[in-house]
């Protein structure tokens, strides 16, 4: 059975409707998917910044529905050596990126993500559920 740990941008564009993300969501089996600990702060900083009741709402719902997967020393592990790896290849991802990347790499996931920076990480299975 296939594992999904869905982006920060994957996740936003679910709670726009937009793309195609939904109907992928509904297409694998319940408990495929997760977020990481690390797009859960991103949504929570996203509220934050700009506060409504209806996206607040939206963010919890999904959060009952989702589980979020911890950071752990494993997944630290896993980090630590992702940007070293890249920057030996002169290429560098933004650090919330790196997190997420390295969060599904650690636990065998497929990342969903409409951003192609994440085709330059060896090893690193990734899909665009947004066409």
């Amino acid at each position: 059975m296939d594992r999904y740990l869905l982006e920060t941008n994957t996740v936003s564009y679910l709670f726009r409707s937009e793309g195609r993300v939904a109907e992928h969501l509904a297409a694998v089996a319940v408990g495929c998917v997760s977020i990481s600990a690390i797009t859960e702060a991103e949504l929570q900083y996203g509220l934050a910044r700009r506060p409504s009741d209806k996206l607040a709402k939206a963010v919890g719902e999904f959060l009952l529905r989702v589980p979020v997967l911890p950071w752990t020393s494993d997944t630290a592990e896993s980090y630590g050596k992702l940007p070293a790896a890249l920057e030996k290849d002169g290429f560098t991802i933004a650090l919330h990126d790196l997190l997420i990347a390295a969060h599904a790499y650690q636990v065998g996931a497929t990342l969903v993500s409409r951003d192609h920076v994440f085709a330059h990480i060896p090893h690193l299975e990734a899909v665009d559920w947004y066409v």
